[in-house]
């Protein structure tokens, strides 16, 4: 949600339906591969991967972006991983202002269907 407010603050076109759809392009430069570092850091964060797999990935932000791009990469998957699960372990549900702006999103990524999404609701889910 917060990826489609800063798009639109900053007057870019951003197709959030990409992450269901590896095939369609999301509209954000080298988005493709930043996609596929955070699945890999949540990946390596369930012991799926390595320390040498997500390593790489660490190397090839290094190249395509900097160090200071890596940081910043890195703290941005931190950050949305450390949002929710500190609101779904209190219970925050979403305020009635986000759940309202985000109903057309909520429904074109099919988010009711993943785990926890019963936590997210400021109001009733079958009003979605």
């Amino acid at each position: 949600m917060l990826l489609r407010a800063s798009s639109s603050a900053s007057k870019s076109e951003v197709d959030l339906t990409s992450i269901l759809d590896k095939g369609t392009e999301s509209g954000i430069e080298n988005g493709e591969f930043l996609l596929a570092y955070t699945e890999a850091a949540h990946a390596y964060c369930k012991n799926l991967i390595t320390s040498n797999e997500i390593g790489s990935y660490a190397q090839e932000i290094i190249e395509r972006f900097s160090e200071i791009g890596f940081v910043e990469a890195a703290s941005t998957i931190a950050i949305f991983n450390g949002l929710v699960r500190s609101a779904d372990a209190i219970g925050i549900p979403l305020d009635e202002v986000v759940l309202d702006s985000t109903t057309d999103l909520q429904q074109d990524l099919g988010l009711h269907r993943y785990t926890g999404s019963n936590r997210s609701y400021a109001a009733n889910p079958e009003d979605i």
